[in-house]
């Protein structure tokens, strides 16, 4: 009986080590999948890796040649909306495959609020305008004090007294000199709606710089 006894308590525990090692096997089976799903529409969005014709597109742009030709001259391919200043700013992010031309379209084309020009803010806005990310949004209602100045890498002594938002305006617009949008929102508390910012109680001044 007892021999009996043992075998069950020994199949169940058997039953329920498989049953274990099923549920991770699902669970990898299903990253697995996912990584195979990502890699499978990056083929095909990019035709087995980053084309010929692009690769030859973008490091033209690169090229010595058109380092010293003008900036601010259009791409003269046609096919794709960017200056060839944008490409000799974005060329060595767009060799990725995993960016590209199409990616760097849609980070033009994104819209980015930063909510805070403080410590955190400051080197977000530099990151995302520095990828060429085409409308970012600053919204804080607080004024440069020269205790911001060692972490808040926007703000400069020369700004003191200026409002953050003002002030990382103008570190932005000369950080990233090319076509962007910078919304300098100068209030808070704020709310979002579908369509709008609304501010409440206080009156919401808007001040857009497009370079």
């Amino acid at each position: 009986m007892q021999t009996l006894e043992g075998q069950v308590r020994y199949l169940r525990q058997q039953v329920e080590n498989t049953e274990t090692q099923l549920r991770n096997l699902k669970q990898q089976l299903q990253q697995a999948e996912q990584q195979y799903e990502h890699s499978r529409q990056l083929e095909q969005a990019y035709a087995g890796g980053y084309p010929q014709d692009w690769q030859t597109e973008t490091l033209a742009a690169l090229s010595p040649e058109a380092q010293q030709a003008s900036g601010r001259v259009k791409s003269t391919h046609g096919r794709w909306p960017l200056e060839s200043e944008e490409y000799k700013r974005y060329g060595r992010q767009m060799i990725l495959p995993e960016v590209g031309l199409h990616g760097q379209l849609r980070l033009k084309n994104a819209k980015v609020l930063l909510v805070g020009v403080g410590g955190l803010g400051c080197p977000a806005a530099a990151y995302l305008a520095g990828a060429g990310v085409g409308t970012i949004g600053l919204m804080d209602g607080d004024t440069v004090e020269i205790s911001n100045l060692h972490r808040q890498v926007a703000h400069g002594t020369e700004r003191v007294g200026m409002s953050k938002v003002d002030s990382a305006v103008e570190y932005l617009s000369s950080y990233v000199p090319i076509a962007s949008s910078y919304h300098a929102l100068s209030c808070l508390p704020f709310c979002l709606t579908k369509n709008r910012i609304v501010s409440t109680p206080i009156q919401l001044t808007s001040v857009t710089h497009t370079i």
